[in-house]
């Protein structure tokens, strides 16, 4: 109990300290910050790069640094069935790193492009220009998602799994319930049900319903001989 009026104490004092040292401590205006990063930092750095006039910017916005990462993450998946393609993951980066920091223009076509960044030194050009903090960023976040998304795709493969599972069970009850008093010559009857290769469940309960009715209508009446 003493200690913990002791470590209460010692808290407070603490607090009451920082907010007496912020008090004596003059904050700085946005203005004069806004000025001091005008005055020192430059947005873009011009290079000669083989003969041409390569603009390079240095930090890119906020909206743009989300666009980066949501376009190489979706790059990594294919649009028909959501498979993951890790070996195309630099390729949509260094895609970014051209088309987001630089002025060099990219064709449309995926193999023009990749022949145009892998057979040139443009990225080893480029990045050593490019805010590295927010570059390494981008990369662990673009990691991170792609891993995110992998837990959430096995997670939705056995919920689908789990799914499939009960419904299996499920029809496995109904057949067994309906056909509990099929003998063999039901089953001959029954062969009509099954069409290209594929058992339709609703031909065979008509089926095994209309083979029963025939059975009923075809059994002696009491009495006869």
């Amino acid at each position: 109990m003493r200690l913990r009026i002791a470590f209460a104490q010692n808290s407070k004092l603490a607090k009451d300290e920082r907010s007496f040292t912020m008090a004596k401590t003059k904050k700085i205006s946005i203005n004069t910050f806004d000025k001091i990063v005008a005055e020192n930092y430059t947005p873009t750095e011009n290079l000669q790069w083989h003969g041409a006039e390569l603009v390079i910017k240095k930090t890119l916005t906020l909206k743009e640094v989300m666009t980066f990462v949501n376009t190489v993450v979706k790059g990594c998946f294919t649009t028909d069935d959501a498979s993951y393609i890790p070996e195309v993951k630099d390729f949509f980066i260094k895609c970014c790193i051209v088309d987001m920091y630089t002025n060099l223009s990219l064709p449309d076509n995926s193999e023009h492009k990749y022949n145009l960044i892998y057979c040139s030194d443009i990225i080893e050009s480029v990045l050593p220009h490019v805010n590295g903090q927010q570059f390494n960023e981008m990369c662990q976040a673009i990691n991170d998602k792609l891993k995110n998304l992998a837990q959430a795709n096995i997670e939705m493969v056995h919920k689908q799994m789990n799914e499939l599972y009960t419904s299996f069970n499920a029809l496995q009850e109904k057949l067994s319930s309906t056909f509990s008093n099929v003998n063999s010559d039901d089953v001959v009857k029954l062969i009509g049900a099954i069409t290209g290769g594929k058992l339709d469940e609703d031909k065979l309960v008509k089926a095994y319903v209309s083979q029963t009715k025939s059975k009923k209508k075809a059994a002696p009446k009491g009495g006869d001989k």
